[in-house]
């Protein structure tokens, strides 16, 4: 009787140990956030016309949080279809403040007095704060179907990530079901190639610096994502007055394979053995770099480097592919 008991204890502690461990194991997915600029950058003008690409030397803009806003099970609403929103491509970038641009930015903002945009101080719809949310209240989102990807501040130059993408974190997150992605943003600041050095700041974006992108998206339990968010280009219109509007056209996807990217940090180990650099974001992400003979070395004075001079505690950009496990290939390592 007391050999059987010992056995069914042991059998009890084995089965507990593997329903925890599978539970710790699956409860979570490991997500990479990206971000991009898209390919193209335009401004246009109320009337038509467009600024030419050519003319903008960058266009800049802080990033402090980015969040993901799980799915509860009431969310599904009859009509609806699957991934999709009403009256909105998937993934598509939805109106964020009053006096939303429509269309493909033709020049025309719908019910607009000429040269001022609704929206505007003392244009604020009835009962709406200036730059809030078209369908959003204050309080209305349970906290606990919030994570918190990215915190921070991060400056980030769009020009620079068209046809590429900057690494903003790495995360362990609840698997599950999300249906949007809010990106928080401040001091945007344009800069025209003729005068580099002169800040364009009167550009309105909402009053709370939140975007959102509306997208049904699955992260998998226990597997690696690219989580992919992308600008759509450097958007702006300007009014009659002058000013000029930020109008994203915000998508999202998660990367099945390896994607191109930029990723800062600095150097806090480097195995001259394994051609291995460990490298640690101001956000406090750890990721691994691989490089080899191939991968081009650069000194902060432009001139050619060694890995020999990627020592720890030196700050460096690098520039590569990035695998689904946040690992990334050096093409080029730049210290900064």
């Amino acid at each position: 009787m007391k050999i059987l008991t010992r056995h069914l204890v042991v059998l009890l502690a084995l089965s507990l140990m593997l329903v925890f461990s599978g539970c710790e194991s699956k409860s979570t997915g490991h997500v990479t956030a990206l971000l991009t600029a898209g390919s193209n950058a335009k401004i246009a003008k109320q009337g038509g016309g467009a600024v030419d690409v050519d003319t903008i030397e960058a266009f800049y803009l802080t990033l402090t949080k980015i969040e993901l806003l799980g799915q509860d099970e009431d969310d599904d609403e009859e009509g609806e279809d699957e991934g999709e929103y009403e009256g909105e491509e998937e993934g598509e970038y939805e109106g964020e403040y009053e006096g939303e641009y429509e269309g493909e930015y033709e020049g025309e903002y719908e019910g607009e007095e000429e040269g001022e945009l609704e929206g505007d101080d003392d244009k604020d719809s009835e009962g709406e704060d200036e730059g809030e949310f078209e369908g959003e209240e204050e309080g209305e989102d349970d906290d606990s179907n919030r994570v918190t990807i990215f915190e921070g501040e991060l400056r980030i130059n769009l020009k620079d990530l068209i046809g590429v993408s900057e690494v903003l974190s790495a995360a362990d997150v609840p698997a599950g079901s999300y249906k949007e992605i809010r990106l928080y943003i401040e001091d945007p600041d344009l800069r025209y190639v003729g005068d580099p050095d002169t800040p364009v700041t009167n550009i309105q974006i909402t009053a709370n610096g939140r975007l959102f992108i509306k997208h049904k998206f699955e992260i998998p339990e226990g597997q690696d994502s690219l989580l992919k968010i992308d600008f759509g280009g450097i958007h702006l219109v300007q009014t009659g007055n002058g000013k000029l509007v930020l109008t994203p056209q915000l998508s999202v996807s998660l990367e099945v394979s390896d994607s191109a990217v930029s990723l800062t940090g600095e150097v806090t180990d480097h195995d001259l053995d394994t051609d291995t650099i460990t490298l640690t974001t101001d956000g406090g992400d750890v990721f691994t770099v691989n490089y080899d003979s191939t991968t081009t070395i650069t000194l902060a004075d432009t001139n050619p480097g060694t890995d020999v001079e990627v020592a720890p505690g030196i700050l460096i950009q690098v520039s590569g592919n990035i695998a689904l496990d946040g690992t990334v290939t050096a093409t080029a390592i730049q210290l900064l």
